[in-house]
């Protein structure tokens, strides 16, 4: 089967890296964004539109603090785009209570498209059983990608039980991997809510 960009991304309080990832070319994910704080990633993001970069709620920080790294594969110092947030938009169905719930930065000035900085076409249909998907991440400092296969929510309730949400999937890089899948966000759960808001 084909792979597929699922627009999961790993969040970095789990893995310091990308189990069975390897280093990549930002040539190969244009749409992968960091997040950072006073020059330490805090998690990823993917590139939705000119000035929006769709990512997850759990690592809201101040907007003061926050900027996003756009068009490198490295956090080196002079390499990509950096880009203030100008404004945070949370999704409707926020709970406190879980890590699962989206959010769109809102940049305050466009990005510049060429060859290394490109959007993602919003994911609409969610990945199903045994889909190979194409994964990436900035950990600690570089781009990393993985191919994986996603498994199905009752083999992941099985490792994680109700910690996992319909705004996840489980997904493993080989078959060893089962009994502790990789969690990824669900992007099609929020599929509307984003295109609503990237149009506005």
């Amino acid at each position: 089967m084909q792979g597929q960009d699922c627009q999961g991304q790993v969040p970095e309080e789990d893995e310091p890296r990308i189990i069975g990832g390897r280093p990549c070319s930002v040539a190969q994910r244009p749409f992968q964004v960091a997040r950072t704080k006073r020059g330490q990633i805090l998690c990823g993001g993917s590139l939705v539109g000119a000035r929006w970069v769709l990512t997850v709620e759990a690592c809201r920080q101040p907007l003061r603090d926050l900027q996003v790294l756009i068009s490198t594969n490295t956090q080196r110092a002079g390499t990509g785009q950096v880009c203030c947030v100008l404004r945070l938009q949370v999704h409707p169905g926020y709970n406190p209570w879980r890590n699962d719930d989206f959010m769109l930065l809102h940049l305050d000035a466009p990005v510049r498209f060429g060859p290394h900085v490109k959007k993602i076409r919003v994911a609409t249909k969610c990945p199903r059983a045994g889909q190979n998907c194409n994964v990436s991440a900035k950990f600690p400092r570089d781009l990393q990608c993985a191919q994986v296969q996603t498994i199905s929510p009752e083999q992941c309730a099985r490792a994680y039980g109700s910690a996992v949400t319909r705004n996840m999937f489980c997904a493993v890089t080989h078959s060893d991997q089962r009994s502790h899948p990789g969690v990824y966000s669900n992007v099609c759960q929020a599929s509307g809510w984003t295109l609503q808001v990237i149009r506005e």
